[in-house]
């Protein structure tokens, strides 16, 4: 937690900016290829996908029920992340403002 709120203080992104530093669009497509391949592997290899099977068969109502559920889910986690894209970003202009405004405006006080 420490970690990303340091990343976005400092307006960095969360990645492995090891391999994307000086890379061409090219050689960033195939880092995320890789990496998205390993995860899959990962996921698989250790029994992720039979859980998730096993989580959305166990619905009440069957494959529909189901597919509801995972939209539901897929909305819920795409608004918390929105939620935070949001709130960062203000913070962050509130930030930039505070540096450009002249003190007198900061303080309430007119001219």
């Amino acid at each position: 937690m420490l970690a990303g709120a340091w990343t976005l203080q400092v307006d960095g992104h969360v990645r492995a900016d090891i391999f994307y530093a000086g890379a061409s669009p090219r050689r960033r497509a195939l880092v995320d290829l890789i990496g998205a391949i390993v995860f899959r592997l990962v996921f698989c290899g250790l029994g992720g996908d039979a859980v998730v099977e096993r989580a959305l068969t166990r619905l009440p109502g069957g494959v529909g029920r189901a597919t509801l559920a995972a939209m539901a889910a897929l909305f819920l986690l795409g608004f918390v992340m929105d939620a935070f894209d949001i709130i960062s970003s203000w913070c962050r202009s509130c930030r930039r403002c505070r540096r450009k405004c002249p003190t007198s405006i900061r303080s309430g006080s007119a001219s």
